[in-house]
């Protein structure tokens, strides 16, 4: 099986005295909630267990498993399955070190975010962003059971601006997710 999914390592890490100009719209670590990190962790670690022929199982058992949420793992697997065989563009996920969510990681945490904020079609619009119709429709229950799945311990994903597209319409600011366009490309 080929991975579509890889790890980003073009991002510097920890060096002293380096500076990266970031985008207004990067989301880094320090400001992820319990369940952004829950799933941001199981993400990076599903796709480095995976390109190294390594079965990511066990470990999303443990993890899903202490966030109070087992029943999470085998639905997260598949979704990241689904995605891994049938996505049509490159998923941005970050090595464990980065201290930035990558767009492939917004993409997924912005899923289970519409889904828990009843934002039930812009979480499906968001999987067709990256899945084709007949993947999309699949992985639509998996991401919306394992949004209701962290709903009921109290893991939250926050509706951010970071996981929104923003378009004007007749004057108005409207908020909605853009299949597949950068903020900087729909918003002057």
């Amino acid at each position: 099986m080929i991975m579509i999914m890889r790890i980003s390592r073009n991002i510097v890490h920890d060096k002293v005295g380096f500076q990266v100009k970031h985008s207004e719209m990067e989301l880094h670590l320090t400001k992820l909630n319990t369940a952004e990190n829950v799933l941001l962790c199981v993400i990076r670690n599903w796709v480095a267990s995976v390109n190294e022929a390594e079965d990511p199982r066990p470990f999303l058992g443990r993890a899903f498993d202490a966030a109070g949420i087992l029943d999470g793992a085998p639905m997260f697997d598949e979704l990241m399955l689904l995605t891994a065989s049938t996505a049509f563009r490159g998923m941005d996920i970050r090595c464990e070190k980065c201290r930035v969510v990558g767009a492939g990681e917004k993409d997924i945490l912005s899923v289970v975010s519409f889904f828990q904020s009843v934002r039930v079609h812009w979480g499906y619009n968001r999987l067709l962003s990256w899945l084709p119709a007949t993947s999309a429709r699949r992985a639509f229950p998996l991401a919306r059971n394992l949004s209701n799945t962290m709903s009921n311990v109290g893991l939250y994903v926050e509706l951010r601006n970071e996981y929104l597209e923003f378009e004007v319409i007749r004057g108005q600011l409207e908020a909605r997710p853009s299949v597949g366009l950068p903020i900087s490309k729909t918003f002057q």
